[in-house]
């Protein structure tokens, strides 16, 4: 780390990331960082990229009609516009097809073949898809037409019979990086048809776009995918589409930070690929192809509206899957989860996969049944490749594809007990249960001196983030919550976290503060990434990904504990021990109204430290975890609760109609107050 800081212009926070990322010196780290467009690999190392080029140049030359065959998500999106921009600059008819995801599923199909074999098309080349259309690669030749595949999914060892197929993944590839996008793949066709002495042109004309899509598909952000990606936001800064522009100023994205891969995976892909999941995925092409202002803030209203649309849809599906999940899976043995209901959207179940499979730290499939046909999206962790399952599963499978994170598939209705049985079982004999459990990397432990406006902003020189290449994680440790309030509907929580003489402003969302195992004046350890607020000036600002009492609570909370269980257990406690336990009589009716008042149907549970540390913070008493335990053990001895500890978890419930004593005939406290010298 002190290398990298001495031999670059970073910052020890910057230089402390790149070390725990793998560099060890000055030049590594430059490596690392470098997204210069020199370093661009030779598009001729693709497979069959001289045959794509050499077809493609004929039809241009006997200015044949041609057709982009797309995909209806970002990746598809972006690969179609590239496409049509490259051969609307040859001034050459050229039209695209992208399935209706709804009514037609994904990929190429016989039937849309037809429909553009009518409307002549003499060469179809497809973008983000292809490489499994073995049969529809037949029926185009039938029908007069040559194929050119250009895709970036995982291959199976036959391959189409189409005139090239372009995909790194290939298993006869020699290409030096296997992770390009589907518009990475169809951004190195253009610059082969340009020619490497038009490498610029290539760059100013279509990196915005393939940038774009790169970082939406989570693509992994090293290698040649970090350079598509910067040249990209480069030109996203500089001369952005217009459709673009008017996409971002709709979501209501700040300038500074329209051209951000953050802005791009979080904000602006979802709205894109609202389109295609509403089976209009032309929309999307269009406001990226428009001229038109007035058309580019009408398409960008429109994708802003179905967003909104599939967020309503995601919740509802979330929800129902949840209360499947509770009913049909058993989660302490199931190393995935599949699931299947007739009123689940096809377009949006992807999005809940996605989410339920971060949730759960396993593998997720859900499918929407209709009538005798099931369509259904998956999403993996890491260490589990999906697209391999399926292979070990396709037995019961019409259809499926994708890669080793994601993948769609169809299979007759009849299947899916059968294809859930199968799957579960490959999955319990491939995934480690360690692999389960959810883990979240940290970059490095810092100091809280490290964290100025300056140090962050020096953050930049790693970005593009996004998949391989996250947004740095930290580690603080004992932070003294200052302050805690409920924020969105009391959906989050803002915090002020002080650090000797420093203070921090840090947000935690989808935590509530009622459920938050800390209050004002806990000592806390907290996982982040470091932003900087420009709201009233610039401050630095913490987003929490975790937090947790610090090492210093948990040692203060087990001794408690310790002495309380010494005390039951009939052992001999010193006098201050016994006057640290003893809870006088307002300190008994606090725990009692406490414990009375956050019941639910006569029952409480609750880790004892939590509920002391409540207690003590709003009545302002001298409360500790022994204490309380203490009271409920006394309130359980006089017949008013039954009470239950097993070292994590304290429940408490009430008895109806117990009769009224006084605590003074408690045994357990008339003992303690004994031993304290209190009688």
């Amino acid at each position: 780390m002190r290398r990298i800081e001495k031999e670059t212009e970073l910052s020890r926070l910057a230089s402390r990331v790149l070390a725990a990322r793998g560099a060890f010196d000055g030049p590594s780290a430059e490596q690392w960082l470098d997204c210069d467009a020199q370093n661009l690999y030779d598009p001729f190392l693709l497979p069959d990229m001289e045959k794509a080029v050499k077809t493609i140049r004929e039809s241009i030359a006997k200015r044949e009609k041609i057709a982009i065959f797309g995909d209806y998500d970002v990746d598809g999106v972006t690969s179609t516009c590239v496409m049509l921009k490259y051969f609307r600059s040859v001034d050459l008819e050229c039209t695209y097809y992208i399935p209706d995801r709804l009514n037609e599923g994904y990929g190429v199909s016989c039937p849309a073949l037809e429909k553009l074999a009518a409307q002549g098309v003499k060469l179809v080349i497809t973008v983000d898809t292809g490489i499994t259309a073995y049969e529809e690669v037949e029926f185009a030749h039938r029908l007069g037409m040559k194929i050119v595949i250009t895709d970036h999914h995982e291959c199976r060892e036959q391959l189409p019979d189409a005139e090239a197929v372009v995909n790194p993944k290939r298993f006869d590839s020699a290409y030096p990086f296997k992770e390009l996008a589907g518009v990475g793949v169809a951004f190195k066709l253009v610059c082969a048809l340009l020619g490497p002495e038009k490498q610029d042109i290539a760059i100013v004309l279509y990196a915005a776009l393939a940038g774009l899509g790169t970082i939406a598909d989570l693509m992994p952000l090293v290698d040649e995918n970090r350079i598509i990606a910067g040249l990209g936001l480069e030109r996203l800064a500089e001369n952005p589409p217009l459709g673009y522009l008017a996409l971002a100023q709709k979501s209501g994205v700040d300038e500074s930070k329209r051209a951000s891969a953050i802005t791009v995976s979080y904000v602006l892909a979802p709205r894109i690929n609202a389109a295609g999941r509403f089976g209009c995925a032309y929309k999307s092409v269009e406001l990226f192809l428009t001229e038109i202002q007035s058309e580019a803030d009408r398409l960008a209203d429109e994708l802003c509206a179905m967003n909104r649309q599939r967020q309503e849809m995601e919740n509802s599906i979330r929800d129902s899957a949840l209360a499947k999940i509770a009913v049909e899976c058993d989660m302490d043995n199931d190393s995935a989860v599949v699931l299947w209901d007739e009123n689940w959207h096809h377009g949006v179940i992807g999005v809940v996969s996605s989410k339920l499979a971060d949730q759960l730290g396993k593998p997720v499939i859900l499918i929407c049944v209709d009538g005798d046909e099931a369509r259904g999206s998956g999403r993996s962790i890491e260490g589990f490749n999906l697209f391999a399952a399926l292979s070990a599963t396709s037995e019961y499978l019409t259809q499926y594809g994708g890669h080793e994170l994601a993948t769609g598939l169809t299979l007759k209705k009849e299947n899916l007990e059968a294809f859930r049985n199968a799957f579960l079982i490959y999955a319990k004999r491939e995934l480690h249960p360690d692999a389960c459990i959810p883990t979240l990397y940290v970059d490095c432990e810092a100091e809280p001196e490290d964290f100025s406006v300056a140090s962050i902003a020096s953050l930049s020189a790693l970005e593009p983030f996004g998949m391989a290449n996250p947004q740095p994680v930290f580690c603080l440790r004992d932070l003294r919550v200052a302050c805690v309030v409920p924020i969105g509907n009391e959906r989050h929580m803002r915090l002020t976290l002080a650090a000797r003489d420093q203070r921090f402003d840090a947000v935690q969302f989808c935590a509530t503060v009622y459920d938050a195992p800390f209050v004002k004046g806990s000592y806390v350890d907290i996982v982040f990434n470091a932003d900087i607020n420009t709201f009233r000036g610039q401050n630095v600002q913490f987003i929490l990904k975790d937090i947790r009492l610090s090492r210093t609570s948990e040692r203060i909370n087990a001794r408690d504990i310790s002495l309380y269980q010494k005390c039951i257990s009939g052992a001999q406690l010193t006098g201050p021990q016994a006057a640290y336990l003893y809870p006088c009589r307002s300190e008994q009716v606090f725990v009692w109204k406490y414990i009375v008042s956050k019941m639910v149907e006569g029952k409480f549970k609750r880790p004892p430290e939590d509920v002391a540390l409540r207690i003590k913070t709003e009545n302002g008493i001298k409360m500790n975890a022994g204490k309380l335990l203490i009271c409920v053990a006394a309130f359980a001895e006089l017949g008013f609760v039954k009470f239950s500890y097993d070292g994590l978890v304290m429940r408490v419930e009430m008895v109806p109609g117990h009769a009224r004593r006084d605590m003074g005939q408690s045994k357990l406290i008339c003992r303690l107050k004994r031993c304290a010298g209190l009688v």
